[in-house]
């Protein structure tokens, strides 16, 4: 689902290293200016979806053992 708050990277967000940005963010590009909305478009990801039949653990689950 889109960002409803936020539509687009808003700027200054991004990591500043240009480094880090091409490894871990390499298509992503924030607004221009304030308020532009010429960046990349925002999402809303619900991750008890994506992790729901994994065997992963989910935010805040306790090991059973002891």
């Amino acid at each position: 689902m889109h960002n409803a708050v936020h539509p687009t990277i808003p700027d200054h967000t991004l990591p500043i290293s240009a480094q880090k940005r091409k490894r871990e963010y390499a298509s992503a590009t924030e607004n221009s200016k304030p308020g532009e909305g010429d960046g990349s478009p925002q999402w809303i990801v619900n991750m008890w979806a994506m992790i729901w039949g994994t065997k992963w653990k989910t935010p805040g689950e306790v090991d059973g053992g002891l």
